[in-house]
């Protein structure tokens, strides 16, 4: 029988009396050390009791680890290590819930900082297009001016060569 951990590693066990005593042999006081270490709060949010077949035996969710005491193994040589696990109560639950909601309150508040960062490079942008779009219709105007002088001086071309018509005619 093994513990299976949410990071997927393991601690093997001889036997078991439910979650709060689960017990491990080993030989040296170390070795208990090590799988200490995988006891950790994220790899007690999932861990599943899985037998040598592979058959899940149990599923659970939001442990908490509570200790290990170790004895001389009386029957084998070597340690026997009891790990207590433990549902989170209430409290644990709901400071977790906590923790969550302020971790995705700083997300929003950084998005947000970005958004705000982005409207203030579009609010610049679209008041570079307002400035250019005052320059072009300058420009418009301007050329309209010149379109206009320039139907001016062709009414006025136009006027002298029909004078220049009429008077080699007249000739």
């Amino acid at each position: 029988m093994k513990i299976v951990f949410k990071d997927l590693s393991e601690i093997e066990i001889v036997d078991s009396f439910g979650i709060g005593d689960l017990i491990a042999h080993y030989d040296e006081v170390t070795d208990v050390a090590e799988d200490v270490e995988k006891c950790t709060e994220e790899n007690c949010s999932e861990m599943k009791i899985v037998a040598d077949s592979g058959e899940i035996m149990a599923e659970y969710t939001d442990l908490v680890f509570a200790g290990v005491t170790t004895n001389p193994d009386l029957d084998n040589p070597g340690i026997e290590a009891h790990f207590h696990f433990r549902v989170k109560n209430a409290e644990e639950r709901m400071l977790q819930m906590i923790q969550e909601l302020q971790a995705q309150v700083a997300d929003i508040s950084a998005s947000q900082e970005l958004q705000d960062g982005a409207i203030e490079d579009l609010a610049g942008s679209v008041s570079d297009l307002g400035e250019a779009q005052k320059v072009q219709d300058t420009a418009i105007s301007d050329l309209a001016d010149a379109v206009a002088d320039i139907d001016e001086t062709n009414t006025l071309q136009d006027g002298a060569i029909e004078d220049l018509a009429e008077a080699i005619s007249d000739m």
